[in-house]
């Protein structure tokens, strides 16, 4: 009982733990004695920082480097040999060669369309413009020109058309 109170419980055998399990089932005094008991915080603190020993770091680092074996020059080429074909013959290689360079090359493209003005319209002499928030409260349509108003939304939005009929000439060159 008292190697267990100190904390000893590694030098406890067999024989004792087997006794000792015997003794808190019988006795529910001596189980209730040993409810709270806890092992001593300096030695669970001492075996939870034992650092291994120069000579055991020494045969560690003794079984590492025995494990590598350097490579002779003629196997040393053979290998680099061997990784060059394999780079050569790797099909998967040039695809993400040229498709990197193509995304690239779509990136610059992108860019610069991004940057170039809009091309100028057919219709120059068109007076189209987009408004915003404007209330329009009379359209005034001259000749035989035709109005079409479409309602987008719910919200008053709308894009009026204004059509003029096809003259004679234009019928005849389609």
């Amino acid at each position: 009982m008292m190697k267990l109170l100190q904390g000893q419980l590694d030098e406890l055998t067999p024989a004792q733990i087997a006794r000792l399990e015997a003794e808190l089932n019988a006795s529910v005094d001596a189980a209730a004695r040993l409810a709270d008991v806890a092992p001593p915080r300096d030695g669970l603190v001492a075996t939870l920082h034992e650092t291994p020993t120069q000579h055991e770091w020494d045969a560690v680092f003794a079984r590492i480097d025995s494990a590598v074996e350097p490579l002779s020059a003629e196997a040393e080429s053979a290998e680099r040999l061997k990784a060059a074909q394999r780079r050569r013959t790797n099909p998967y290689a040039v695809v993400r060669f040229w498709g990197t360079l193509l995304a690239a090359a779509a990136c610059v493209a992108f860019a610069l369309i991004w940057r170039l003005p809009a091309p100028p319209s057919p219709h120059d002499d068109w007076e189209l413009r987009l408004s915003d928030h404007v209330v329009v409260e009379r359209l005034e349509v001259f000749g035989d020109a035709t109005t079409v108003v479409n309602f987008v939304d719910d919200q008053g939005t709308a894009v009026i058309w204004v059509i003029e009929p096809e003259s004679p000439d234009q019928e005849q060159g389609d």
